[in-house]
């Protein structure tokens, strides 16, 4: 119970409404495969991950210390993870190339089929199991 100058008395707990549980969210960039990405990612509801090489390319993401599609999605599967949202991808993909980003995320879902890619402005709602709360999340 707090007093105000006034005189009022605010109990706190008049101004909580019911609990709402949290959703948890994982962040990985700028790393090849790590145990401690798995750690912090460890029952995540989504793990955004960067995914700039495809799995062909993986000398290519450890000279350059960033993961691949299937580092990304080992990552997601070990962790429980239980969404995927890859990001951060070279633009040697582009489309025309002889490995595009739908051969990143084919690499992706044959590890973790629970896999989406980020594009400019992406936005997701997160939604934990049997709750009709959720938080919104841009890429």
């Amino acid at each position: 119970m707090v007093t105000l100058a006034d005189g009022r008395k605010v109990n706190g707990a008049d101004l909580c409404g019911p609990k709402i549980v949290g959703r948890k969210l994982a962040y990985c960039t700028d790393t090849v495969f790590c145990e401690s990405a798995i750690e912090l990612a460890d029952q995540a509801d989504v793990l955004i991950h960067e995914a700039t090489f495809s799995h062909q390319d993986a000398g290519l993401a450890y000279q350059r210390m960033h993961s691949t599609s299937t580092m990304a999605a080992q990552v997601a599967l070990a962790a429980q993870a239980k969404q995927l949202v890859m990001t951060h991808f070279s633009p040697r993909y582009a489309p025309g190339n002889p490995v595009e980003l739908g051969d990143l995320l084919s690499e992706a879902k044959a590890i973790f089929p629970n896999t989406v890619m980020a594009k400019d402005f992406f936005t997701m709602d997160i939604e934990r199991t049997n709750e009709k709360t959720s938080a919104k999340v841009s890429v």
